[in-house]
């Protein structure tokens, strides 16, 4: 026995007179260091968290855990795993922790464990869908629609200015008839004798009919 142990423990050992001895010691001695073990390795389980990694990857530390405690002459209630399981999910997992936790039914780790995995990839699908509402680009297009009013004044005044170069007439003033848009070359009443006529004498009559009114006294 004395040869199998390690160099550590001989000096413990090395007096004893009777193996009932050596094994009391060595119960004595592994005892206390499996008790610190196994608070160590529950107070590990206590503070484990999924953040970032996957569930599967999640629940195979715990699993390591649970197995590595029950190796130190300890164990772990299921009720008690399922807690720890549930603890270390975040808020996105809130309501699957609800739902669980107000089960009339008590639920096993094998029926946990599915559940956990269909409600990750229903997280996942929900994130990508909610992702473009949350997209800066989206946040930078909205101002813009706010000032469509403007960029639409801009445009008609762009789009007047283009037409005015395309067409430099359109502000020219007719000498016959007195109308914007075209030149005296292209009037309808060019050619009209008598419309100059007319409009030559009306204008006369008005300026006589305005020298011809007597005085009031």
């Amino acid at each position: 026995m004395c040869s199998t142990i390690s160099t550590s423990i001989i000096p413990c050992v090395v007096n004893l007179d009777s193996i009932a001895e050596i094994w009391s010691t060595l119960e004595t001695r592994f005892q206390s260091s499996n008790r610190s073990k196994v608070i160590q390795l529950k107070n590990s389980l206590h503070n484990i968290a999924l953040k970032n990694q996957p569930v599967t990857q999640y629940l195979t530390k715990i699993k390591v855990l649970v197995d590595q405690i029950s190796a130190s002459v300890s164990s772990v209630d299921n009720e008690d795993v399922i807690l720890y399981i549930l603890n270390g999910l975040p808020q996105s997992y809130q309501s699957f922790k609800t739902a669980i936790r107000t089960m009339l039914n008590p639920i096993s780790l094998d029926q946990l464990y599915p559940l956990l995995l269909s409600e990750e990839i229903n997280i996942a699908a929900d994130t990508v869908r909610s992702a473009p509402l949350n997209d800066p680009q989206t946040a930078l297009f909205i101002p813009r629609s706010r000032g469509r009013r403007a960029r639409g004044r801009n445009y008609n005044n762009i789009n007047n200015a283009t037409r005015s170069k395309s067409n430099p007439n359109a502000n020219v003033i007719c000498q016959i008839c007195s109308k914007r848009g075209h030149v005296a070359t292209t009037c309808w009443h060019r050619l009209d004798q008598n419309y100059g006529q007319s409009h030559a004498t009306d204008t006369h009559r008005a300026l006589a009919a305005q020298i011809e009114i007597p005085p009031s006294n």
